[in-house]
């Protein structure tokens, strides 16, 4: 992966198709727009709303303003994680209730306590045996719930967040430590920073998990920093997501007893069914 700034163009686009495919209606009297989702009416303010600068707008009630969910949650998740790494078109266009899992109590219980899953430094291991079922979908979505969570109680600093595939994390670890670390150019207003991608405060999405480097040396030393990176954000701590095709019982002979056992204490296991969503997509 590589960090990036995103356009104003892209900016657009995202919030376009968010909007588009708004679900969450608020359920006050003109706050909808039928043709482009939680926007203002085209045909003039309402009383008991006021415009933002982005384009979202507060619904005023006797708690006090209250934010459209796809304006202030999801376009905000999309847009942020997009520049480290996850696609933005997953999050816009697709939802969590749409992902067929065959625990579906056990990805609820996770994704409902956020709070838990950054204190004990919880993982998720989303794996599936076909392709195209929503694995990297469904670790995406989840992603964008515990980063938004973040971003409302933090206690300090902006939540981070890192999206990288098992082939770049075994490239990263033949270089070493100092390989998941880069220089992000954030432009003349904000200028040059290190970005760890290790410690991210946010969730860490490894995707293909299973799918290790031609080199044996260079999938060995992705094991090795594997196990190396879930101890680290076990004590950090912070949420560590892995998805792919690898079964869990195959967990121990393909990545190693060690992150076999540290898997099997810190992780949630979910299993993703249901056809090729690609094919029905397009069907």
């Amino acid at each position: 992966m590589t960090i990036k700034i995103l356009d104003e163009s892209t900016c657009t686009e995202i919030r376009t198709r968010v909007l588009a495919n708004c679900r969450d209606r608020t359920g006050y009297a003109d706050a909808c727009d039928p043709q482009n989702g939680c926007t203002w009416p085209a045909r003039g303010p309402t009383s008991g709303f006021r415009l933002d600068a982005d384009g979202g707008f507060h619904v005023q009630d006797a708690k006090g303003p209250l934010r459209c969910a796809c304006i202030k949650d999801r376009f905000s998740a999309a847009r942020c994680l997009a520049e480290a790494g996850f696609s933005w078109r997953l999050l816009a266009d697709h939802f969590l209730a749409d992902i067929e899992v065959v625990d579906r109590a056990a990805l609820d219980a996770f994704v409902v306590d956020p709070r838990r899953v950054y204190a004990d430094g919880r993982a998720l291991y989303v794996w599936g045996r076909q392709i195209g079922q929503g694995k990297t979908t469904l670790a995406t979505l989840v992603a964008a719930q515990l980063w938004t969570w973040k971003r409302d109680n933090r206690s300090g600093g902006y939540p981070g967040a890192c999206f990288m595939q098992m082939l770049d994390f075994c490239e990263r670890a033949w270089v070493g430590r100092e390989g998941f670390v880069e220089d992000l150019d954030e432009g003349i207003e904000f200028g040059r920073r290190k970005v760890d991608l290790w410690a991210v405060a946010g969730p860490l999405v490894i995707d293909e998990v299973g799918r290790e480097a031609s080199s044996t040396a260079k999938a060995a030393a992705g094991r090795s920093m594997l196990e190396m990176m879930l101890r680290d954000r076990q004590r950090q701590p912070a949420p560590t997501i892995l998805c792919g095709s690898l079964a869990p019982a195959d967990i121990a002979a393909r990545l190693g007893e060690q992150v076999d056992s540290l898997l099997s204490e810190m992780a949630t296991f979910v299993e993703v069914v249901g056809p090729d969503r690609r094919r029905k997509n397009q069907s």
